[in-house]
């Protein structure tokens, strides 16, 4: 069958349970392929943009994440885009009697997205490129950080502003008897553990 059938289908799932469902719906899909091989024309494959392959994905289904750095220290992967999970196939009654009967699937919308709705959702485009990293730091002013990046790297600063639009901070460093007030970005400081001493 002609790829160009192909289409992206948005899944939707149980809250908390994207990762879930996509294991279960793998599990599905193998099944129905063992019973009949000719399912397997129906299910995607890896992802291209532009001829260049850009992740090889072994299943049709793609919980899209997104990297997270926590307090500057904790880098940890969330999902994207929460109750949903995408899944590339020609959408028939044999595909969607697959999905539909998985555990943890609630519905499918039988509308394709676009391409240019493929390759900004899913950040298709972002992959080719370094991936970004969200920042996220959980201080309040009047706490103390330490920072670990710079001319101040090691010294440990008071939180006096935070702008979380631009990802920075003001901190009160002590040089010479003084504090003298400092911007600096989210990434150059760290949250000093509670039961650290400071």
């Amino acid at each position: 069958m002609s790829t160009s059938k192909m289409k992206w289908y948005v899944v939707h799932t149980l809250t908390n349970s994207e990762k879930r469902a996509k294991k279960l719906l793998d599990i599905e899909i193998k099944r129905a392929i063992e019973a009949k091989p000719e399912v397997a024309e129906l299910f995607g494959s890896p992802i291209t943009v532009d001829g260049d392959e850009v992740e090889t994905y072994t299943s049709p289904v793609l919980v899209p994440e997104s990297k997270v750095l926590y307090d500057g220290s904790k880098e940890r992967s969330v999902v994207k885009f929460p109750g949903y999970l995408f899944v590339n196939c020609v959408l028939n009654d044999t595909t969607k009697t697959i999905i539909r009967e998985t555990n943890r699937i609630s519905k499918i919308n039988e509308a394709p997205l676009k391409k240019r709705e493929v390759d900004q959702l899913l950040g298709i485009k972002e992959q080719k490129k370094e991936e970004k990293v969200e920042v996220v730091l959980s201080v309040n002013v009047g706490e103390d950080v330490e920072i670990v990046d710079g001319p101040f790297k090691s010294m440990i600063a008071e939180i006096k502003g935070i702008d979380k639009k631009n990802k920075k901070v003001t901190v009160g460093v002590k040089m010479f008897g003084r504090t003298n007030n400092v911007d600096l970005k989210f990434t150059q400081v760290k949250k000093i553990d509670s039961h650290q001493d400071k």
